[in-house]
């Protein structure tokens, strides 16, 4: 019998080495096991390269949103300060209204510019210690401990254990 006459195919997949042989007609692939190899070898090179696509891929979604979360932290920041700002001139003005009802009251001028921040202060020592003590009180509460993370490594474990029994 003749020996059929070869058409050579390029390899649509990227990676593959050179052109291979196969036959015209009804015979047997000569290089089915060199194939199966190529095959292999380019199923590895193109996982490879999909890991490394996935990883630079999950770099940059990362460092999109550090830069996002950057920014909005200093937005914050700066909301933070403005209002702090704005909560000294409330302060100035309720101790200015105290004074000035201390001075309407009969206190005299100078008692009143003293007393009137002294009020405002310990105002403001009082609703902070009390927000101050109630934030502690719950801290001393709360369970730090998983619970839900906890009661399902307990479930797993009795699991493994009636497994391997």
């Amino acid at each position: 019998m003749a020996d059929p006459t070869y058409q050579y195919e390029q390899p649509a997949a990227p990676g593959n080495s050179g052109a291979r042989a196969y036959p015209s007609g009804d015979g047997v692939r000569e290089d089915e096991d060199r194939g199966f190899a190529d095959l292999l070898r380019q199923l590895r090179d193109e996982s490879t390269a999909l890991f490394r696509q996935e990883i630079a891929l999950a770099k940059t979604e990362i460092i999109e949103k550090a830069k996002t979360v950057a920014r909005q932290a200093a937005m914050v920041a700066a909301g933070g300060v403005i209002a702090l700002l704005g909560v000294v001139f409330v302060l100035w003005c309720v101790t200015g209204v105290i004074a000035w009802l201390l001075a309407a009251l009969g206190v005299s001028a100078v008692w009143a510019a003293i007393l009137a921040p002294l009020i405002s202060g310990m105002l403001l020592l009082l609703t902070g210690g009390f927000l101050l003590m109630s934030g502690i009180e719950k801290l001393k509460t709360m369970k730090y401990t998983p619970e839900k993370t906890t009661q399902s490594l307990k479930e797993d474990k009795e699991w493994i254990q009636n497994k391997v029994a």
